[in-house]
């Protein structure tokens, strides 16, 4: 993932944020950014393609975090079939 942000404004009076995020590896599945606002409600994004998203609003960004999507199947980690006493948590 390619991302940022730039917090604008003054911090107390008027505070404006923008944030962007490229999924750089769309060939491999879909990524969920997320965009952690402080005092409003974070967004999260779910990118497909290798397009820019973009967005902006009132208040401050702390950071933007990412991770693979694992509702997809294509960015799926792969399952320990067996537990930790070595029986296996799928039948065969």
């Amino acid at each position: 993932m390619d991302g940022g942000y730039k917090n604008k404004g003054n911090s107390f009076w008027s505070p404006r944020w923008e944030a962007w995020a490229r999924n750089l590896c769309s060939d491999k599945g879909k990524i969920v950014a997320k965009v952690d606002v402080k005092n409003a409600e974070d967004k999260t994004w779910h990118i497909t393609n290798s397009n820019k998203r973009e967005d902006s609003g009132y208040g401050r960004v702390r950071g933007i975090y990412y991770c693979l999507d694992i509702s997809d199947d294509d960015t799926q980690p792969p399952v320990n079939i067996e537990s930790v006493g070595g029986e296996p948590l799928i039948p065969e």
